[in-house]
């Protein structure tokens, strides 16, 4: 894995130069090539190894690493050597500005890096003092790592699946939000603050209704496990404030407040730490799962405090949460007063069904925020 660090640095590089120029096709089809190499690299190499007698283990998948990694790095020099205007002038000038563009960068950049690093110390921290802490509360080794595996290995997926649509929000917000800054365009980000917390509520309080519908099911379904359905359930009250907390973080950093988010990131996760040190030798997993949503919650306000200081916006309650909430109702009930009338027939997989049913609730949900949305006509004085 090691000789992965230098291709993922320089596609990382690249990467960064076009999410910069807010150009993010680039990136997007690099992790997908990477992904599809790495797999295909491991089903081939595996393929080669059974047929000549070869014995499988896990060096098989650090080895697909590696090599996704090369793939994606190259795909990138690729496409910067070939189609990037400007290109001579930034390789010629790689040395020569280095004492002009060394200070400012690293100022942005080593909060960041030091957010990265502090926070993945923490999380380890946190992995290795949960399954402790859960035998202190009366549990064997066994059942304690089996109640982690099940927590991080089927519920955590699920929550943090949506998130992959915050999270690539949040990767473009900061490019957009620095350039709005640098051009002294107030305006710019004081609509775009607005529009990512308001879409940030609007996908949270939906996974909300799913989850706590849903969750059960999910568990059942996928992993046939009663406690990961009972963590989704719980959990899906963390993905309004996880979500608020990664686009108003990334927009901070847009800001140039880097510190700041690495001062309140670092404070988050102490105090889901706290959770684990004290509450889950009383009171089980449940004490963590509080945890998380409260360092979640206390996140997300200070993430909210600070950009407040920084840029003036406005908090309209209701389009904001109040509304969402209300069509989610609304939704609820359109849904079981239609599956209460029409009931779907056994033959297909827990799964499907459930699946089916999580389709039909977001297309009311997202159906009635369009019409809430166009249906608002807009009020002109006339003289």
């Amino acid at each position: 894995m090691a000789l992965s660090v230098p291709f993922s640095a320089v596609h990382a590089c690249i990467n960064g130069y076009y999410y910069g120029t807010q150009k993010a096709r680039v990136p997007a089809m690099a992790q997908v090539i990477e992904q599809v190499v790495r797999m295909g690299s491991v089903f081939l190499i595996a393929d080669i190894l059974l047929e000549s007698g070869g014995e499988l283990n896990v060096q098989l998948a650090v080895t697909g690493h590696l090599i996704g990694e090369m793939a994606s790095a190259l795909f990138t020099v690729l496409c910067f050597s070939l189609f990037s205007p400007g290109k001579d002038s930034v390789v010629s000038g790689l040395f020569a500005g280095f004492k002009e563009t060394a200070g400012p960068l690293m100022v942005l950049a080593l909060p960041l890096m030091g957010n990265r690093l502090v926070l993945n110390i923490l999380a380890s921290a946190e992995a290795i003092w949960i399954p402790s802490r859960l035998t202190a509360f009366g549990l064997t080794n066994t059942e304690a790592f089996s109640i982690y595996g099940v927590l991080t290995g089927m519920a955590l997926p699920f929550i943090l699946f949506p998130s992959a649509i915050s999270n690539s929000m949040a990767v473009l917000l900061l490019p957009t939000v620095a350039e709005a800054q640098s051009g002294g365009n107030q305006g710019r980000i004081q609509t775009t603050i607005a529009m990512s917390i308001r879409y940030s509520m609007y996908m949270g309080i939906l996974c909300i209704g799913v989850f706590t519908l849903f969750g059960n099911e999910l568990g059942a379904s996928v992993f046939h496990d009663a406690d990961s359905g009972t963590f989704i359930t719980i959990l899906a009250w963390l993905c309004p404030f996880m979500y608020l907390a990664t686009t108003i973080g990334s927009i901070l950093n847009g800001l140039g407040r880097t510190s700041v988010t690495f001062a309140q990131n670092v404070t988050a996760l102490l105090f889901r730490l706290t959770f684990v040190v004290v509450g889950i030798p009383r009171f089980g997993i449940l004490a963590y799962l509080w945890g998380m949503l409260a360092s979640e919650l206390l996140l997300a306000l200070m993430h909210l405090h600070a950009l407040k200081k920084q840029v003036p916006f406005t908090w309209n309650v209701w389009e904001m949460i109040l509304k969402p909430a209300f069509l989610l109702l609304i939704s609820i009930g359109i849904y079981l007063a239609v599956f209460s009338v029409y009931e779907t027939k056994g033959g297909f997989p827990l799964f499907i069904e459930t699946a089916v049913h999580i389709v039909f609730l977001t297309g009311c949900y997202a159906g009635l925020l369009l019409l809430f949305h166009f249906g608002r006509r807009p009020v002109r004085n006339e003289a």
